[in-house]
């Protein structure tokens, strides 16, 4: 049996509670705004028509995988597992996580959300559970993937330990990663997304049809609203840290608070959609216009 002492706070933006998780276990003294902003997923925006909740989960981090590097961090994937995966390839893959579990290597599995592993005992997998609930399970039974019922579509991931860079390199990527998720959003979209500024739109459409009031309206609010707070605190921990641009990474976090803001009451679905849609539409204005005084603090780190 193998347990090991991993935890996973319970963000909303699960996939930055996995990776917080991870760091603090290899003892990276990285605070959750940190990491968020290190990795580029508090600049993310990702929109499915209909707000379909998954969209959160559904873009390219290909980008991102590369920015773990920055947390001390690198992330191995492990592959995509379906219902019509076959008893052998299930095996490969267990070995694989046991023997990454032995090695003190923290895993990790999303299955509609994204969840520690943190060992094995003689039936399966031990599961970090973020929340108090009944899902994601606290039990990964080894072979069946029973606990999963018939919503098997699970991808599984493992870390290993990186060496920490200089903070001004790690902030200067960091800054340059949204201005890219800005200027170049389809090389972050999978086919029947719109991610980066272009979401806005679909975002309002979607509420015009009607969806503002589903499942999915809330949670993309909820999950985007977390990413721009995290943005926020994140240009204050610049500010405090970084020598000669306190002015500029204050003003940007006083823009991605009041993104926050926005965002967090659009994800109510008792709030009126016109509503929602003109704060959609100032949410843009903003985010557009914070771009411009992040190219002036890349400038500044990289001078």
């Amino acid at each position: 049996m193998v347990d090991m002492d991993v935890h996973q706070p319970p963000l909303n933006t699960t996939l930055m509670g996995v990776i917080k998780g991870a760091a603090d276990y290899y003892g990276k003294d990285l605070s959750v705004p940190v990491l968020f902003g290190r990795t580029g997923h508090a600049f993310a925006l990702n929109i499915a028509p209909g707000l379909c909740p998954s969209a959160p989960y559904v873009w390219n981090m290909e980008k991102l995988d590369r920015l773990l590097d920055n947390c001390g961090l690198e992330i191995i994937r492990h592959g995509f597992f379906d219902g019509e995966s076959s008893p052998r390839d299930r095996k490969k893959l267990e070995d694989i996580l046991r023997c990454r579990l032995s090695e003190g290597r923290p895993c990790a599995m999303l299955n509609l959300d994204n969840q520690l592993i943190s060992g094995f005992d003689e039936t399966g997998f031990l599961c970090v559970q973020p929340w108090k609930c009944d899902f994601p399970p606290a039990h990964l039974t080894f072979g069946s993937w029973s606990e999963l019922q018939d919503e098997i579509h699970i991808c599984f991931f493992s870390f290993n330990e990186k060496e920490l860079p200089q903070p001004l390199k790690a902030a200067a990527d960091s800054l340059e990663c949204a201005l890219d998720m800005a200027n170049d959003p389809e090389s972050y979209a999978m086919p029947g997304y719109t991610f980066g500024p272009r979401a806005y739109e679909t975002w309002k459409k979607a509420i015009e049809e009607g969806h503002g009031v589903d499942h999915g309206g809330w949670w993309n609010g909820t999950v985007w609203s977390e990413c721009r707070a995290m943005a926020s605190e994140y240009f204050k921990h610049l500010g405090k840290t970084i020598p000669n641009c306190s002015s500029e990474s204050m003003e940007l976090a006083e823009i991605y608070h009041s993104i926050a803001k926005n965002l967090k009451t659009v994800s109510d679905n008792k709030e009126d959609p016109g509503k929602k849609m003109q704060l959609l539409d100032r949410s843009r204005e903003m985010e557009e216009k914070a771009m411009g005084s992040v190219g002036e603090l890349i400038n500044m780190l990289q001078g």
